[in-house]
């Protein structure tokens, strides 16, 4: 049978949503050092900003 349009846009939906995903764990992880530097946190501190997005 194929694969159909339905197919096709739930493929790019998913793969969208994945990849926004891996961004934003990508931000985290690159902007949670600069702000806890420039914040003056503690490593738990920032572990506690790091943990707590939605």
């Amino acid at each position: 049978m194929g694969l159909t349009r339905f197919h096709k846009i739930l493929f790019l939906l998913c793969f969208l949503v994945t990849t926004g995903e891996g961004y934003n764990i990508f931000l985290y992880g690159a902007v949670l050092p600069l702000l806890a530097a420039e914040w003056g946190l503690s490593a738990a501190a920032a572990g506690m900003v790091g943990s707590s997005r939605c």
